[in-house]
């Protein structure tokens, strides 16, 4: 991949504009990547580079030392995984001599990982826009753009905006990367880089575009990647330091959904946390927006799970792997195959299960029909909203149980995904409550997040 990598960037770019190919070997064990791979490099044009870290570095700074020798106007970040296609370039340099403070990041293909080969799609289709977001617990996902966003283009080649940084391929312009101050080199290893330069961009006067006439294509491989470490502490430090610095208020979120783990729970030390009140200051400096304003003009479809919720997030059938998606008509939920798969999220299909019983969906709240069935209504207007429980079961970990319903009457019944034999919406799969079985799969339910708000700690700096 390496190799291919090399050779696509050269191949697939005018070597007018092609100025450094920088590489940087991050101390690394693979022999193939010393004598041989220098040796390879200088058959190569003079503007292929090679750097050697003494010592590992981590993802970022080994970025960061590429940035500092390179010799261009811009500079394009590329994971080794991945290879051009013809064009990249001119859309995106374009883009950035017209819009100097906006990041341009590709769209990404997926090349077939045993194969080695892009996919055959059509360049411009509106299947392939999608967006980079994130969810509270900071991982990146995938999102559809709404189509809101995607009224305004005059033409199918407009770029679209972007939220957050996929991480494996960004271009930038060097003023503004510079002005940005680059990558945060306070994260370790990896993890986060993406989401903090993101926020960072936005929020300090920048924007970030999705181009569709620069592509790449990228190896979704396993994670593989070397932590010398803990890795889970790593990142989790990492998370930290970016919530601690952007997010305001809102970090209680990322906590309460992820210290409910215990191996998540994490402290930074004395050093770190002088660190991270330096970084606060680039905030400071560079006059930010606040991350309300982020939520309400670039991520306004993020939803915010209250303080009174216990769970929230999509609600999948354990057996079946399908989530619950209301239907726009009626308000009846329906069984949809098409849940948050391949980090793809659909803040749509989000609900959310209350300390008080309530099911909550945008406001609205989950109401048992008269067949059993659910449907989201205005919250009051009927007497089977309240009532709702989620029993835990065990053995599968934190965030799969039993979503139970208690009656007025004290019946309790569970929830089951069904073929629903009722006129209305006949033959569709439906979750319904039904008489509760011992160990039934179609009774068992995943909920995104076991929230706890209770162990929000205090703000280390």
């Amino acid at each position: 991949m390496l190799l291919r990598a090399i050779h696509s960037v050269i191949n697939n770019t005018p070597q007018k504009l092609l100025v450094d190919v920088i590489l940087v070997d991050d101390d690394s064990k693979n022999e193939n990547l010393k004598k041989p791979l220098d040796q390879y490099v200088a058959l190569l044009p003079s503007k292929v580079i090679i750097l050697h870290n003494s010592k590992r570095e981590g993802l970022i700074r080994a970025r960061m030392r590429g940035a500092a020798v390179a010799t261009g106007d811009v500079l394009m970040f590329q994971d080794v995984h991945t290879e051009f296609s013809p064009g990249w370039a001119e859309a995106a340099l374009q883009y950035i001599q017209q819009h100097p403070n906006t990041i341009v990041q590709p769209v990404v293909e997926e090349l077939e990982v045993n194969k080695i080969t892009w996919p055959s799609r059509d360049a411009i289709q509106h299947k392939d826009m999608w967006r980079g977001v994130f969810m509270w617990d900071m991982r990146f996902a995938w999102n559809l753009v709404p189509k809101k966003y995607t009224s305004w283009q005059l033409t199918e080649v407009d770029p679209w905006p972007n939220p957050v940084l996929v991480g494996c391929s960004l271009a930038v312009g060097r003023k503004w990367f510079d002005h940005l101050g680059g990558f945060d080199q306070g994260l370790n290893i990896w993890g986060g880089e993406n989401i903090e330069l993101s926020l960072r961009s936005w929020m300090c006067g920048g924007r970030m575009v999705i181009h569709p006439c620069s592509r790449i294509a990228h190896v979704f491989k396993p994670f593989s990647y070397a932590f010398d470490g803990d890795k889970e502490h790593i990142i989790a430090k990492n998370s930290i330091r970016v919530i601690e610095t952007w997010m305001d208020q809102h970090r209680d979120y990322f906590y309460a959904s992820n210290y409910v783990y215990p191996y998540k729970i994490v402290e930074l030390d004395e050093k770190e946390k002088d660190s991270l009140r330096e970084h606060k200051k680039l905030r400071e400096k560079l006059k930010c927006k606040s991350f309300d304003w982020y939520l309400d003009n670039v991520l306004p479809e993020m939803n915010k799970p209250t303080k009174d919720m216990l769970r929230f997030g999509e609600v999948q059938n354990f057996k079946s792997k399908s989530c619950w998606l209301k239907d726009d008509d009626d308000g009846y939920i329906l069984s949809t195959p098409d849940c948050y798969t391949y980090s793809r999220m659909k803040p749509e299909q989000e609900f959310g299960l209350t300390k008080d019983g309530q099911l909550l969906h945008f406001g609205s709240c989950v109401t048992v029909t008269e067949h059993l069935l659910l449907r989201v209504v205005t919250c009051g207007s009927t007497d089977t909203e309240k009532g709702w429980t989620f029993d835990l079961y065990a053995a599968l970990g934190q965030q799969i149980g039993v979503l139970k319903f208690k009656f007025a009457d004290g019946k309790i019944r569970c929830l089951q995904q069904v073929t629903n034999i009722v006129e209305h919406h006949l033959n569709a799969q439906m979750p319904q409550l039904l008489e509760c079985r011992d160990d039934d799969p179609w009774q068992l339910w995943y909920i995104t997040y076991n929230l706890g708000y209770h162990l929000v700690p205090e703000r280390p700096v």
